[in-house]
């Protein structure tokens, strides 16, 4: 028997019921396929308004495509080794900024065909979020450092070190937190004031448990107060963000 929401219920997405549910909510799209990359795509990512969708592949190579009009790439991306995440300014539908293993982010118009900016980093990145409302962005390098930058300044503002572990860093859509996740199995939830010159928070305010390995990534929901979390040990966690408890997992 179905369990009520918000009571941790578990949705096991092997099950023939839940598979039939799923196609049935797919059963009208279309499917294009967007040829162009010649290695293992890392990361995509749509636009605020839906019209761009961006990919970044293992060889450092990113495309810019509009699948409502064409399959063909209308711009494309570069940096020296793969392109690990990109993120696209929340505000601005022609503007995306990509993290890379060459230790560089960069901020693209993607109607021109050079870079606007670009941040050195100490280490590989493999993470990069914008802020919703402040003009700042988040990178992550593999030495679990990261760097809050002035994206119209072009400078960074604030560097923080990890003792442990950071996977994917994601901004709460009111833009005063930050949700980490670690590879301690945790999602680590921090204070973030975008005005001031330091907007890190000194210390962590909630640590959400629910996962018994290496948490990988995480997204907000775009409407409700909700975060998911995908994890090693092949769970996926709904957290309410306003709460901090777990309403739903969901097994393979």
């Amino acid at each position: 028997e179905k369990e009520e929401e918000g009571k941790g219920e578990t949705m096991n997405f092997g099950h023939h019921s839940s598979l039939v549910s799923a196609r049935r909510q797919f059963s009208d799209g279309k499917i294009v396929k967007l040829a162009g990359h010649k290695a293992a795509v890392h990361t995509v990512a749509w636009n605020a308004s839906g019209t761009r969708l961006a990919s970044g592949d293992k060889t450092g190579t990113g495309h810019v495509w509009t699948p409502g009009d064409s399959a063909v790439a209308t711009a494309r991306l570069f940096h020296d080794k793969v392109i690990a995440q990109l993120s696209w300014d929340p505000n601005n539908s022609n503007v995306v900024a990509t993290a890379s293993h060459d230790k560089t982010a960069k901020l693209w118009d993607v109607r021109e065909k050079h870079s606007m900016r670009t941040f050195n980093t100490q280490g590989e990145n493999i993470n990069i979020t914008y802020h919703p409302t402040a003009p700042l962005l988040i990178i992550s390098d593999k030495n679990d450092l990261m760097y809050v930058v002035d994206v119209r300044a072009g400078r960074t503002v604030e560097k923080y070190k990890h003792d442990y572990e950071i996977n994917e860093i994601k901004v709460h859509p009111s833009g005063k937190s930050i949700f980490i996740t670690t590879g301690r199995g945790t999602i680590e939830v921090r204070n973030f004031d975008s005005a001031k010159a330091k907007p890190l928070g000194t210390s962590c305010i909630q640590t959400l448990r629910g996962h018994s390995s290496n948490v990988d990534c995480g997204a907000f929901a775009h409407k409700k107060s909700y975060f998911a979390s995908g994890a090693a040990d092949a769970m996926a966690c709904i957290w309410d963000t306003d709460s901090y408890v777990c309403v739903r997992t969901c097994a393979r």
